[in-house]
């Protein structure tokens, strides 16, 4: 007896069973509403991801501007945050890039 992921809910289950023990799916229907079912979810993570990466770019130019167009003195408190904000929205940028590389390169 082997341990296989659900396509469905993507739980361990065992490779016997008939039905899904967590979300009560038939297993031996139809495959392509599987495989469809996988398809979707790995879409709507990809969008998740995507979206999070619009607001790490938004972080980042905020930052940009916050710095650039202000004075350049290191001592004034506008300045050390808009240098955060650029170092943050840089990593989270880069983060989810990995994130959805990772995620592309998992079989369905």
């Amino acid at each position: 007896m082997a341990i296989i992921t659900c396509p469905f809910c993507r739980q361990q289950i065992s490779d016997k069973s008939k039905v899904c023990s967590h979300c009560d799916k038939d297993l031996n229907g139809d495959q392509q509403a599987a495989l469809s079912a996988q398809r979707q979810s790995k879409y709507g993570k990809i969008q998740s991801i995507n979206i999070q990466q619009m607001f790490a770019m938004l972080l980042f130019v905020g930052g940009f501007s916050l710095w650039y167009w202000q004075d350049k003195f290191d001592d004034q408190w506008y300045n050390q945050l808009g240098m955060a904000m650029i170092a943050s929205g840089f990593v989270w940028y880069f983060v989810n890039r990995i994130r959805i590389v990772m995620l592309n390169r998992s079989s369905l």
